[in-house]
């Protein structure tokens, strides 16, 4: 006996609908692929039977919206970024800014101008869990970061990118900003800040609030005249590929959007925690929304990057994408099947495919 989701054509494209049945997995009808995420196997028909109608595009967006919510009616303040240091790294200048993100709150803004080329500059929005792990070290004091016995370069994404020509805005997450504390790094400060979130906001989400912060940055990048507001794109790997992902998607204003190892499936990595969707995640499989739904919202260039999390699973939903959407164009998968770091070649292939979709030259 499996528990499974079963694959049912409706309206040019694929309803899933929760079953259980025994499956005689030797002789799958043509077009349908098994695969496992951990928990469920599932079985989706990846026919391409036509794009899907307006109307069920609408009704995807409309549930998606209520499910990000919005914050409470008293969420006011007043729009202000403020510099307070500069500092310098290899081949980059950078900025730190002080950017009100809520009422009496703010997050540390990092912004990353490259040395290489000249103003206006592409510029990546690269969200992640604080600044100082997309460089490799703290911008206030200048120490290297260590975490989890790795070394700097596994966290210099965004430095890798300035050096690529790219300016690169990032900007701390709310479980630093929420609410201030002592509490050592991990996920009980997560889920403190998440439950005072949505206490005061009881109709907003966790990730409707990492949306909105990193927004902040897209406005960033419009108003800076240093920044290029007609070749911004969004990067981003763990929980950053979750926010860039959902950023691509929902923001008009981006030209291409690379999500990493970002758990596309929703058993594939920890959605049901509170600083994400908590409880809301059963409600949203049972309605059958996917994450393949938000890209038949958008036709954004996006290149999805796989490699643990996101593992052979990613190929039956990126099939899914492309079977909402339409077509295959603009939308690639490179699945390196590494681990959750990405590797070199992987990261080339990100530069590359930022430069071709926001037209930056080398």
């Amino acid at each position: 006996m499996k528990e499974v989701f079963s694959g049912e054509t409706v309206s040019g494209s694929v309803k899933l609908s929760w079953s259980q049945e025994i499956i005689d997995t030797t002789s799958l009808p043509d077009g349908v692929r098994e695969f496992y995420d951990g928990k469920t196997y599932y079985y989706l028909n990846v026919q391409n039977q036509g794009k899907t109608s307006e109307a069920e595009v609408e009704k995807w967006k409309k549930q998606w919206d209520e499910f990000f919510g919005a914050p409470d009616a008293s969420y006011v303040y007043e729009k202000k970024c403020e510099l307070y240091k500069t500092f310098s790294g290899p081949g980059f200048k950078g900025e730190l800014y002080r950017q009100n993100n809520a009422p009496g709150k703010f997050q540390q803004t990092m912004l990353l101008l490259p040395e290489k080329g000249s103003a206006p500059y592409p510029t990546v929005i690269m969200p992640f869990y604080v600044p100082a792990r997309i460089i490799g070290f703290d911008p206030e004091s200048g120490e290297e970061v260590f975490m989890e016995g790795r070394t700097p370069d596994t966290w210099n994404r965004g430095a890798k990118l300035a050096q690529e020509g790219f300016a690169v805005l990032t900007c701390t997450s709310y479980y630093r900003t929420y609410i201030q504390n002592d509490m050592p790094e991990g996920f009980d400060r997560w889920a403190c800040a998440a439950n005072e979130l949505l206490k005061d906001n009881p109709r907003w989400s966790g990730c409707g609030k990492l949306v909105y912060d990193n927004k902040l940055l897209v406005d960033f990048a419009f108003e800076d005249e240093r920044l290029d507001s007609s070749r911004v794109g969004v990067m981003g790997h763990s929980l950053g590929g979750k926010i860039a992902f959902y950023l691509g998607c929902l923001d008009s204003r981006l030209k291409a959007a690379v999500p990493s190892d970002w758990g596309m499936g929703w058993h594939q990595t920890n959605w049901e925690d509170i600083w994400y969707w908590g409880s809301q995640v059963r409600k949203m499989e049972e309605l059958n929304m996917e994450h393949a739904q938000l890209l038949a919202l958008t036709k954004i260039p996006m290149l999805i990057i796989a490699g643990h999390y996101d593992n052979d699973a990613v190929n039956a939903f990126y099939d899914r994408a492309a079977l909402v959407r339409g077509d295959r164009e603009n939308l690639v998968l490179d699945n390196h099947k590494s681990g959750h770091r990405i590797p070199e070649e992987s990261m080339k292939k990100a530069v590359d495919f930022l430069r071709k979709y926001m037209d930056v030259k080398e």
